[in-house]
């Protein structure tokens, strides 16, 4: 939800469109894992973020949440 809080409060076009791909992205996932667990969808190789094993997945969910959080402590121009 801070996520979502942080890209109505940005008032730079570029970092709200790049702040909802990373919401949108890690959405996906997180939809697309609990449909698989609760039997909704079929099964795939999508990780939860940040909670199923994988050093990739890890990686790259860390540097989108992280790049989240640099947008949302600079101030707008």
């Amino acid at each position: 939800m801070r996520i979502v809080k942080n890209i109505y409060r940005s008032e730079i076009k570029e970092r709200q469109i790049a702040m909802a791909g990373i919401f949108g992205y890690l959405f996906f996932q997180v939809s697309i894992n609990i449909g698989m667990n609760i039997g909704l969808m079929p099964t795939t190789g999508i990780t939860l973020p940040f909670i199923s094993y994988g050093g990739s997945s890890l990686l790259v969910n860390s540097l989108a949440v992280a790049l989240v959080l640099k947008y949302s402590q600079e101030k707008d121009v």
